[in-house]
C-alpha cells in the first residue's frame, strides 16, 4: 500500500488548513537572503511532514497485517512505540494468537490462554491486557508479561466491543461496550481495575460500543459509534478519580473505531 499525494503531499510547499499552499523549506523570500524566524518555522514544518510521511508507510504495512486478522482484532503500540503488539483474530488458530511488529517485520509471542476476539488491548500495571470476548461471551481477563499470558479477576459482564484505557497510576478502565449476558445490550459503564479489583466508577450519559478513546491530559475523549455519535470527556482529578462527564459534541456519522491522536493547534499538517 502507498500514500499518493491527494493522501499526503510532502515538498518544499506546506499545505494549510485551508487548503492553501506555503512555503515550507526554509527557503526566503527576503532580498538580504538572511535566515528569519519564519523560515526556520517553515523547516521545522518540512521536517515534520517527512517524519509524518514516514509514520504513514509504518501505518499502511500495519494495515496490511491488521487486514488479515479481520475485524476484532487489537493493536497496541509498546516498547515506547518502537513495536506494536497486534494479537487475536477472526477465527481458527488465529482467535488466540498474537505477534510483533517493528514496522517492517513480525515475530510471534505467546498465544493467549482464551481468545478475546473484541476484547481488545490495553495496560494494566504497564502490561498488555484484554478483557471479554464476543465469540466466546465470557469474563476473563488476561496480561502479559515475559513469560506469557496470566489471568486477572472476571469482568462482572460477559463484556466486548468496549475501549481500554491506562491512567498513570497502573489502573486501567474499561468504558462502554456490548454485554452479552444481557442480550448484547450497549453499555454505558465506566470500569476500573485496580490492585485486582473490578469496580464501577461512573458512567457515560450515552451508551455506547465500537468506539475510540484517548487520554489527554487529565481528561479522556471517548469517541461514539451509535447514533448520536456522540463525543465525551471524561474529567479526572491530579489523582485520577473520576471527576465529571460531558458531551462535548457529535461525530458527523458512525466511525467505527476511529483512530485518535494527539497533535497541537495550527500544527503543520
Amino acid at each position: 500500500m502507498e500514500f499518493s499525494d491527494s493522501h499526503l503531499y510532502v515538498s518544499n510547499d506546506r499545505v494549510s488548513a485551508d487548503g492553501s499552499r506555503g512555503r515550507c523549506d526554509g527557503s526566503n523570500n527576503n532580498s538580504n537572503n538572511t535566515v528569519t524566524d519564519e523560515d526556520k518555522r517553515r523547516t521545522s514544518c518540512l521536517d515534520k511532514l517527512k517524519g509524518i510521511h514516514v509514520m504513514f508507510k509504518i501505518i499502511a504495512v500495519l494495515i496490511g497485517i491488521i487486514i488479515t486478522l479481520a475485524s476484532g482484532h487489537a493493536a497496541l503500540s509498546i516498547e515506547n512505540g518502537e513495536k506494536a503488539l497486534i494479537c487475536f483474530g477472526l477465527s481458527d488458530e488465529i482467535l488466540k494468537t498474537c505477534e510483533i511488529f517493528d514496522g517492517s517485520t513480525t515475530v510471534s509471542t505467546f498465544a493467549a490462554d482464551w481468545t478475546h476476539y473484541y476484547g481488545g488491548l490495553g495496560l494494566y500495571k504497564n502490561q498488555p491486557t484484554s478483557v471479554g470476548s464476543f465469540s466466546e461471551q465470557h469474563q476473563k481477563a488476561e496480561t502479559l508479561s515475559a513469560s506469557g499470558w496470566t489471568s486477572l479477576p472476571n469482568h462482572p459482564k460477559r463484556i466486548s466491543m468496549h475501549s481500554l484505557v491506562a491512567l498513570e497510576n497502573q489502573s486501567m478502565l474499561l468504558i462502554a461496550g456490548r454485554d452479552y449476558g444481557n442480550g448484547g445490550v450497549s453499555q454505558s459503564g465506566i470500569w476500573r481495575l485496580k490492585d485486582e479489583n473490578w469496580n464501577q466508577i461512573g458512567e457515560l450519559l450515552q451508551a455506547d460500543f465500537h468506539g475510540s478513546a484517548i487520554y489527554i491530559g487529565r481528561s479522556i475523549y471517548y469517541f461514539g459509534y451509535n447514533s448520536p455519535y456522540a463525543i465525551q470527556r471524561l474529567d479526572f482529578t491530579e489523582t485520577e478519580e473520576l471527576q465529571n462527564v460531558a458531551q462535548i459534541g457529535n461525530q458527523a456519522g458512525n466511525y467505527y473505531y476511529p483512530v485518535l491522536f494527539q497533535t497541537v493547534s495550527n500544527n503543520c499538517i
